[in-house]
């Protein structure tokens, strides 16, 4: 697993890009890499999430899904983007994403 922390330019309120990466194989010996993403906020609040996940199997197929997500008026994390596909071994992709209004966070 890798861990980046990088403080963005300074527009009044600080907030830090926090980034981790962690790969592993499966028992069937697929690859899996998690890669998250998190804008914290001085206090370690955190203010937007964006995780991607990969699983290449042997075969040369590969299959990810990835989700953004930002805080709502509720102060919770909310879902605005997610978009999953596959590419086959062929080379034949599919994908779909399903996205948030602006007035639904």
């Amino acid at each position: 697993m890798s861990v980046n922390d990088e403080t963005l330019p300074d527009d009044g309120d600080e907030v830090s890009l926090v980034s981790s990466e962690t790969d592993y194989v499966t028992e069937d010996g697929d690859l899996v890499t998690d890669e998250l993403t998190e804008v914290v906020d001085a206090d370690g609040n955190v203010l937007a999430a964006d995780e991607l996940v990969t699983v290449e199997s042997e075969d040369g197929s590969v299959a990810f899904a990835e989700e953004t997500a930002v805080v709502g008026e509720d102060g919770e994390l909310t879902v605005v983007d997610e978009i999953v596909g596959v590419v086959d071994a062929d080379g034949n992709i599919a994908i779909a994403e399903e996205s948030l209004d602006d007035e639904d966070v």
